[in-house]
């Protein structure tokens, strides 16, 4: 009798399991080098680059008309502004990777600014994607 032949798999329940899958898709689909800090929440990188396509679409529906437009001026690169990028700054990386945007990715947390400057240094796209920390405010500031 023969074996069923073993599937690979993912234990979803293991410290740093989900981490090691978005980093391999990362690699694999948009060669980029990935990581987070152990202590941050790991995204769901198919779910993230699907609200990008669904947002690529929206807008290509609103940049027809300058496209059919031969008098228009050349169409510029979509800026985009991630609020709360977090230490793995998805967004910024795949709206860059997969659609040629540039982007402002914004955090209050200083760490999360760090790690994720340091992601668009070691993939060289400084030149697309600026990472800045927003300043937070006193809610009694006057």
């Amino acid at each position: 009798p023969h074996a069923a032949p073993r599937r690979a798999s993912l234990d979803f329940s293991a410290p740093g399991a989900q981490q090691a899958l978005a980093a391999a898709i990362f690699q694999h689909y948009f060669s980029l080098t990935w990581s987070i800090p152990r202590e941050s929440l790991c995204p769901a990188i198919p779910g993230r680059l699907s609200y990008l396509l669904w947002l690529h679409d929206l807008l290509a529906e609103f940049r027809q008309d300058d496209v059919n437009d031969k008098a228009a001026a050349p169409a510029r690169p979509v800026r985009g502004l991630d609020i709360g990028t977090g230490a793995g700054c998805v967004y910024p990386l795949l709206g860059h990777k997969a659609f040629g945007w540039h982007f402002i990715a914004t955090d209050i947390d200083p760490a999360s600014v760090s790690h994720a400057s340091h992601l668009v240094t070691t993939n060289n796209l400084a030149p697309f994607i600026s990472v800045r920390l927003q300043p937070t405010s006193s809610p009694h500031a006057a």
